[in-house]
């Protein structure tokens, strides 16, 4: 009877190791699904930022070799290294540098590198705040420039950033430029049109 007693304890607690390992070995598996999506999280944001800066850092021949397009270069190949640290100060280098070229291509450039930094760095508040200051620093300097092209693109990059007031001042400011030359005000008329559409889409989801 003892024997069976000690027998029958020996097989509950051979049981009991295995319910145990069972519950060790699935939490391991539940935990390494968890970092296997964050990292999936990390990455789809890193590709998505560095999408965004190297469509940044590709200037058009006009802005070739200006003083901020090197800058934001440094900034891409930080962020390719993940390293967000070094992506930021270049963005500052940047941003310093376009303010003193008196670029709003170089602003807007800067609006959209902390935006894609902050898909990084997963602190996207932060970085939408600071994109809408270089934004908003080159909506006026396209303005005071009597830049169209300048005044839309900043529009349309506000309205990228969710910011329907500013895209909406950047219009009127617009429609004010193009004034009395028809075809201006068809590309305003068009841009309109664009964020209208965008905007009604967005509306459609909610």
């Amino acid at each position: 009877m003892t024997m069976m007693r000690w027998r029958w304890t020996v097989v509950g607690a051979g049981i009991g190791l295995y319910v145990v390992g069972v519950g060790f070995l699935g939490g391991l598996a539940a935990e390494r699904l968890r970092f296997d999506q964050g990292r999936g999280d990390l990455l789809s944001r890193f590709y998505d930022a560095v999408a965004r800066l190297r469509a940044v850092e590709g200037p058009a021949p006009a802005t070739e070799g200006r003083p901020w397009t090197a800058a934001l270069r440094g900034a891409t190949d930080a962020l390719a290294r993940m390293d967000v640290r070094a992506a930021e100060r270049r963005v500052h280098e940047a941003h310093a540098a376009a303010a003193a070229d008196r670029s709003w291509e170089g602003l807007l450039g800067v609006g959209d590198a902390h935006r894609g930094i902050g898909e990084v760095s997963g602190r996207r508040a932060e970085a939408e705040a600071k994109a809408r200051e270089a934004y908003l620093a080159a909506l006026f300097r396209a303005r005071q420039q009597g830049s169209l092209d300048g005044v839309l693109r900043a529009t349309e990059a506000f309205a990228a950033l969710g910011d329907r007031d500013a895209a909406d001042l950047g219009l009127r400011i617009a429609t004010a430029l193009a004034a009395r030359d028809p075809e201006a005000l068809a590309d305003v008329r068009a841009v309109a049109a664009r964020l209208a559409h965008h905007s009604g889409s967005a509306g459609d989801d909610d």
